[in-house]
């Protein structure tokens, strides 16, 4: 997945600000892949602390525009992602997930920032635009 991303970017489909961010509020998205483990190096710029960053790199589809954008999920967001999988009552298997998930959101871009993880209670197919516009994204 991750040597797709690196094509996907070299291509230009993706890069600069062409990602999934969460915003404050109610943040719909579909997942659409599995999510790969990434590193990268964060520097501060006010104290010039270089930190690590650990995400989870999935493909999704934005509800706000309709649009298939990598996504770089935190642990916790991922975490609660994957553990639906294995729940009562929205349990699935393989990808895509059959629903759409809210990223319901608090002091985005802040170190305070909170996440509450929430499935739609309504299973629903992907249209068939979206599943021709992931096949092209995802070659």
């Amino acid at each position: 997945m991750l040597e797709n991303l690196k094509k996907l970017e070299e291509s230009g489909k993706v890069g600069g600000s062409d990602y999934f961010k969460v915003q404050n509020g109610n943040n719909i998205i579909r997942v659409l892949t599995e999510g790969v483990y990434h590193e990268s190096q964060y520097t501060d710029q006010k104290t010039g602390k270089v930190s690590v960053t650990k995400k989870f790199v999935m493909f999704i589809i934005d509800r706000k525009d309709g649009k298939i954008k990598p996504y770089f999920a935190p642990y916790v967001i991922y975490k609660a992602v994957a553990s639906l999988e294995e729940g009562p009552f929205f349990k699935f298997q393989g990808m895509p997930m059959p629903y759409d998930v809210n990223i319901k959101v608090e002091n985005a871009g802040t170190l305070n920032v909170t996440y509450n993880v929430q499935a739609s209670p309504t299973p629903s197919e992907l249209t068939g635009e979206e599943i021709k516009a992931a096949r092209v994204r995802l070659r």
